[in-house]
């Protein structure tokens, strides 16, 4: 049987994934970049471009 819909992949295969460990279920607190680099910050990188544009904010 295959999913037909998203609403039946969300009911079929979500739950066996987070049965397996490979999906959670919790929602993750913070912000996406912070969720997405490796050491947390949720701030640019102060060797990157757009962090010379940063206004009030001591780095």
């Amino acid at each position: 049987m295959s999913p037909g819909s998203l609403n039946d992949f969300a009911e079929l295969v979500v739950p066996e994934l987070v049965e397996r460990g490979l999906y959670s279920a919790e929602p993750k607190s913070g912000t996406l970049r912070s969720r997405l680099r490796a050491d947390g910050s949720d701030l640019l990188a102060d060797s990157s471009y757009g962090a010379g544009f940063r206004q009030g904010v001591e780095v």
